[in-house]
């Protein structure tokens, strides 16, 4: 049986640790939690035998994932470490990360294993502006106000890291560096010190345009349009989250109301997904393959 250690429990980290659950039948050392009691294993601190797990999942809040990082490379860990984006939260621990060279890390982008990044790869010179939406009004909440997620000492680029690090880095996989790009950075609720809202354009040569908005603080909204170079052709039609069939007879596709079933699922299955790779890789039935480069080349944006 694989043996592997959780890091983080909070909301997030219980729906991931099911799909772990769900994909591989594994023995928890321990799942490390802050009070220590929210789940059988729970702990507050590494058990004695974590040098000897296969794998370790990093899932605590983004502000701290440098802090495990550093232990286990300091620990010279020889297991496999998945760690949920946003690695890092500044341009300091970006340097610090890149320079890490003794561990076998995953960063997590679940996007990259969704059939958006099968489209935009397959139809990639065909595009010509990509227009990406995605908000909803988690800053209104409670929740919200007293989370790591809304204090700008703790996490300085707010939504960016958390949420629309996503969009850009998928973008950045997909159609390379950009030539251009505009980042900015508001924060609409007041409701913490922290951005809750970021609008991102990206143009990448020979390729499109890439408009991203994402927010906690507007009505939920989710909205991803592909329109197509010199529009006479394009890919519509989406019928099941497994299945994108292309009608060629128009100029856009619209990921909105029509394809609500494929907006909500889509960080989901992706993160089922990349879990099902990793662990693939854990098992020594794929080797893990991921360009580190472009995850710096994308934070680097998000951070300047």
């Amino acid at each position: 049986m694989i043996n592997g250690v959780f890091i983080g429990y909070g909301e997030f980290g219980q729906s991931l640790l099911k799909i772990f659950d769900k994909v591989s039948s594994i023995n928890w050392y321990a799942v490390i939690s802050p009070n220590g009691n929210a789940h059988p294993k729970s702990s507050t601190k590494l058990p004695s035998n974590v040098l000897q797990s296969d794998f370790i999942v990093i899932a605590c809040p983004d502000p701290y994932h440098l802090d495990w990082i550093m232990l286990l490379s300091k620990l010279n860990y020889r297991g496999y470490v998945f760690c949920e984006k946003s690695p890092v939260t500044n341009l300091n621990q970006l340097e610090k990360i890149s320079r890490i060279e003794n561990l076998k890390i995953y960063y997590n982008f679940p996007l990259l294993k969704t059939p958006l990044s099968r489209l935009l790869s397959s139809k990639r010179k065909k595009i010509g502006n990509i227009d990406i939406k995605w908000v909803h009004n988690l800053a209104s909440k409670q929740k919200y106000r007293n989370s790591w997620r809304s204090n700008v000492n703790i996490n300085p680029f707010g939504v960016g890291t958390s949420l629309a690090v996503h969009f850009i880095h998928l973008s950045f996989y997909i159609f390379g560096k950009p030539t251009s790009s505009n980042i900015q950075y508001l924060n609409i609720a007041g409701s913490g010190s922290a951005p809750d809202t970021v609008n991102a354009y990206l143009e990448f040569e020979n390729g499109p345009c890439v408009k991203i908005e994402c927010s906690y603080a507007q009505l939920p909204e989710k909205k991803i349009l592909i329109e197509k170079k010199q529009s006479n052709i394009l890919l519509y039609n989406y019928n099941l989250f497994s299945r994108i069939k292309f009608n060629f007879n128009y100029n856009k596709i619209n990921f909105s109301t029509k394809n609500r079933k494929f907006l909500n699922s889509l960080f989901i299955k992706g993160n089922q997904k990349s879990v099902k790779y990793f662990m693939n890789g854990v098992k020594g039935k794929v080797k893990l393959e991921q360009d580190f480069d472009v995850i710096y080349d994308t934070l680097r944006v998000l951070f300047e």
